[in-house]
């Protein structure tokens, strides 16, 4: 087996460290800019309060990264933990005079999902409705022979959609026998 010359070598843990630091530094820019959202970064802190562990973690990998790479550099001579403390305090003094706002986006979001679960509960009232109907028409069917060669004969000569089973999305017209949706 050949053995790797030390140059290589030392050229190969160099570039493995660097995409390291890379990776993390990537990770760090991802996980900051995650509150930059004007509509979401509420939920973010209402839900989380405080994102200590995390903050911990990311500067444990950059010193990590740091002391790979032999940079020799301290990041608690960087990042102040006094500072993230009154960093902290002014943060929550922002959020305390944007309460209104917070709880203005928390109703929105809140309304977007009850939104979305009526829609869930109007489809699941269609669709019993359209399986109610499909099964009446089977007993329909095998009670009267004469009713089910009539509904036969009725499919074949058009598109057959109950009305249970239709989206009425808008109403696009209105006469005098009925209204006319688009669906």
């Amino acid at each position: 087996m050949k053995a790797i010359p030390d140059e290589e070598l030392q050229r190969y843990e160099r570039q493995k460290s660097l995409n390291n630091y890379r990776h993390c530094i990537e990770y760090c820019c991802q996980f900051v800019t995650q509150f930059q959202d004007e509509k979401s970064w509420f939920s973010k802190i209402f839900h989380k309060q405080n994102y200590r562990e995390e903050f911990e973690e990311l500067n444990l990998r950059l010193t990590q990264c740091a002391t790979d790479l032999n940079l020799g550099i301290n990041l608690t001579q960087i990042f102040d933990p006094k500072l993230d403390v009154s960093d902290q305090v002014t943060d929550l003094d922002v959020i305390k005079s944007k309460l209104d706002e917070v709880a203005e986006l928390m109703i929105q979001k809140q309304d977007e999902q009850l939104r979305y679960i009526e829609g869930i509960e109007q489809d699941m009232e269609a669709r019993f409705t359209s399986f109610k109907y499909q099964l009446e028409l089977a007993i329909w069917k095998i009670s009267d022979p004469q009713k089910a060669q009539n509904i036969a004969e009725e499919e074949h000569g058009f598109l057959h959609i109950p009305y249970y089973d239709l989206v009425l999305e808008e109403c696009i017209g209105q006469g005098g026998f009925a209204d006319v949706y688009r669906g």
